[in-house]
């Protein structure tokens, strides 16, 4: 039997998790949660450019939507951060608009298969 990376067994937790209680995990208050100006995200969409912990994603509808990955980064919480690779990031998003993600996964299919935006 191959072993896997520990960075696998990771994400492979935190998706079963993920699907088998999801609605539980929407309901949880964020760790950056100190205001109302902050709500949580949902954003799928390609990659455009990354700068350090910087990235700058393109949505389905061709909007652009900054990203602060380094939360999710810290805790080895994102997948290889590549520009191209199509990515759901989830967060909170501050008052101008930047989602701070607590996570980043592989964003599979077609852009028609995404989960929607919130």
């Amino acid at each position: 039997m191959k072993m896997r990376s520990p960075g696998f067994l990771k994400v492979a937790i935190l998706l079963g998790t993920m699907i088998f209680s999801g609605s539980a995990m929407r309901s949880q208050t964020p760790e950056r949660s100190s205001g109302p100006a902050e709500a949580m995200r949902e954003v799928s969409g390609t990659i455009v450019s990354i700068d350090g912990s910087k990235l700058v994603i393109k949505d389905r509808t061709g909007k652009i939507v900054q990203v602060d990955a380094a939360a999710a980064q810290q805790k080895s919480m994102t997948v290889p951060l590549v520009v191209d690779r199509a990515v759901e990031v989830k967060g909170t998003s501050d008052a101008h608009g930047v989602i701070h993600a607590q996570i980043i996964l592989r964003a599979k299919g077609p852009s028609s298969m995404w989960p929607a935006d919130n």
